[in-house]
């Protein structure tokens, strides 16, 4: 094999590990952020059981608006994105990932505002606890 084509396999590697440790790095960032948060909150005093009710109640709604936000839509943009650079057309994939973009930009900032503005009800009528 020429030497540049395995220089050019090895670079790969190296940027494909690259990406692979930097997501376990951020993943176990995120879950130690969430029990520094859960340890402090479940350890408050005053909070106890009940605030801990109220804590789950609400978070079943979040949970689930999550699950809905991140469904697969990010892997469909990421791979036609992908497929738009790996033809060389990289204003195509430019393109769609700015429309991508503003387009979950707008989703992102309805559903915070509708879910802000709408607490009280969905506490109410959704979860059936005012507190929450």
């Amino acid at each position: 094999m020429p030497e540049r084509v395995v220089r050019t396999r090895k670079a790969k590697k190296e940027t494909f590990m690259q990406g692979v440790i930097t997501l376990i790095f951020s993943q176990v960032l995120i879950k130690l952020l969430g029990l520094l948060y859960t340890l402090y909150l479940t350890n408050r005093e005053g909070f106890g059981d009940k605030g801990n009710g109220i804590v789950a109640a609400g978070y079943q709604i979040y949970a689930m608006l999550l699950t809905i936000s991140s469904i697969g839509v990010p892997n469909a943009i990421s791979k036609l994105v992908s497929e738009r650079i790996a033809v060389g057309d990289h204003k195509g994939g430019h393109r769609i990932f700015k429309i991508a973009f503003a387009t979950f930009a707008i989703i992102g900032l309805v559903g915070s505002l509708l879910l802000f503005f709408g607490a009280k009800m969905i506490a109410v009528r959704m979860v059936t606890n005012s507190r929450s």
